[in-house]
C-alpha cells in the first residue's frame, strides 16, 4: 500500500517539520553570535582608544608639555624684555651717581674726564636695553617691564642732559684759563723784620758776635715762649730751648760745624755743656727725620752762607740769668758769645742800636744783623 510504504520509507511528516524547525533556529543562532562578536569588537575598539582612568598624571604631563611647548617662546620673550628693562634702569642710575660725583670733583677744582666718557657710555647702554625691551613689550606685555622701563628711560635722560655740558663748557674754560697770562705776584712790600719775625724782640738771654766775617748770634726762650713749646713737642722730655745762628760774611778761611754742643759759662766761673741733641731727636725718629736731616755734620759755611737755628738744649728749668757767655766750635776753635738775659724792650732796643752801629762787613749787603733778618 503506497500510503503504508511512504510512511515506513520516509521520516514522518511532523518529523521533517521539526527538523527543518531545529535548523532554522541553528542558523539564526549563527548569525545572532557572529552579530554579537562584531558589536564586541567594535565596543572593545572604542573602549582601547578611551584613555584609561589608571594614568591621569601620564595625561596631564603630556598636556603640560604639550602647552609649554607652544608657550616657551612667549615666555622667553618676556624674560628677555624684564632683563633688559633691568639692565636700563642699572646703567641709568649708575650713570647718574657718577656724574654726581664729577660734579663734585669739578667744584672743588679736579675735573675727571674718564668720569666724562664712563657716563656717556652708561647712558647709551641705557637707552639700548630700554628701546630693546620697549620691542618686546609690543610682542610680549609685561607690567613689570613697563614699570622698569618708565624709571630707566628718565633717568637715563637726564643723565644725558647733565653730561653733555661737560664735554663743551669746561674743556672751554680749561683753555682759556691755560692760555690766560697768569698775573705776576707783587713782592711783599719791605718791612721791619722786628714785626714780622717776633722772636727775635722776646724777652730770654741774647749774644751777638761779629769777629773775622763772622757773626754769632745766641738766643734762649722762656718754657712758655711759643719755639720753646714747639721744640719740645719732638721731645719726649722738655728741656730749656735756645738756639745759635753762624753767617758767615766774608772770613777767608773755610768755616765747618762739626759739632751741635755748645758750654754755657756761668757767673760763679763754672761751665756747664748742652745736652747732646742726636739722642734727643732720635727717642722720636720719625717726626725728627727732616731736622735731623738738616742738622747732619759736619756743615761747611761758604761766604755768605748760613746755619740758622742749631738747637741748645738745656736741662729744663735752667736757669738762663746766670749765664754770662755762651762758647760754640766753628771750624776747630771756639768762640765765646757774651750776652745777658734781656726783656722785650731791652732785647728791640739792643738790635736798633747794633744795626745802626756795627760797620758793615766785606762781602756783607750792610749790617750783619740786617742781612740776617732779610733772610
Amino acid at each position: 500500500m503506497p500510503s503504508t510504504h511512504s510512511h515506513s520509507n520516509g521520516r514522518p511528516s511532523g518529523q521533517t517539520r521539526h527538523h527543518h524547525t531545529s535548523h532554522h533556529h541553528v542558523t539564526r543562532a549563527a548569525g545572532s553570535s557572529s552579530h554579537a562578536a562584531a558589536r564586541a569588537q567594535a565596543a572593545a575598539s572604542r573602549i582601547a582608544r578611551i584613555p584609561t582612568s589608571s594614568s591621569p598624571h601620564a595625561t596631564e604631563e603630556a598636556t603640560r608639555s604639550h602647552s609649554h611647548r607652544k608657550s616657551s617662546p612667549l615666555d622667553s620673550a618676556s624674560i628677555k624684555g624684564k632683563n633688559a628693562a633691568t639692565g636700563c634702569v642699572l646703567s641709568a642710575t649708575l650713570g647718574l651717581i657718577i656724574e654726581i660725583l664729577n660734579d663734585l670733583l669739578a667744584r672743588s677744582g679736579h675735573t675727571n674726564t674718564f668720569f666724562n666718557g664712563l657716563t656717556a657710555c652708561l647712558v647709551a647702554t641705557a637707552f639700548v636695553t630700554g628701546i630693546y625691551a620697549q620691542m618686546i613689550q609690543l610682542r610680549r606685555w609685561s607690567r613689570q617691564t613697563r614699570q622698569r622701563i618708565l624709571i630707566g628711560l628718565p633717568v637715563a635722560l637726564l643723565t644725558l642732559i647733565t653730561v653733555i655740558p661737560n664735554f663743551f663748557e669746561k674743556p672751554a674754560l680749561e683753555n682759556i684759563m691755560r692760555g690766560a697770562p697768569r698775573a705776576a705776584k707783587a713782592p711783599p712790600p719791605p718791612a721791619d723784620t722786628r714785626e714780622t719775625d717776633e722772636s727775635l724782640v722776646k724777652p730770654g738771654w741774647y749774644g751777638e758776635l761779629q769777629r773775622n766775617g763772622l757773626l754769632l748770634i745766641v738766643s734762649s726762650f722762656e718754657e712758655n715762649a711759643s719755639e720753646s713749646r714747639q721744640f719740645n713737642r719732638r721731645l719726649f722730655k722738655p728741656v730749656s730751648y735756645a738756639t745759635f745762628t753762624a753767617i758767615n760774611l766774608g772770613s777767608a778761611t773755610p768755616v765747618a760745624l762739626n759739632s751741635l754742643q755748645v758750654k754755657a759759662q756761668l757767673d760763679t766761673g763754672d761751665v756747664t755743656q748742652s745736652l747732646p741733641i742726636e739722642p734727643l731727636l732720635s727717642q722720636n725718629a720719625q717726626a725728627n727725620r727732616d731736622l735731623v736731616r738738616r742738622l747732619a755734620l759736619p756743615q761747611q759755611l761758604a761766604i755768605g752762607g748760613m746755619i740758622p737755628d742749631v738747637p741748645i738744649c738745656m736741662p729744663s728749668g735752667f736757669s738762663w740769668s746766670r749765664v754770662i757767655a755762651v762758647t760754640v766750635t766753628l771750624g776747630g776753635r771756639e768762640v765765646t758769645v757774651p750776652g745777658r738775659v734781656m726783656t722785650a724792650e731791652e732785647k728791640r732796643a739792643f738790635l736798633d742800636k747794633s744795626t745802626t752801629e756795627r760797620p758793615a762787613a766785606s762781602g756783607s749787603k750792610g749790617s750783619a744783623e740786617s742781612w740776617y733778618k732779610g733772610l
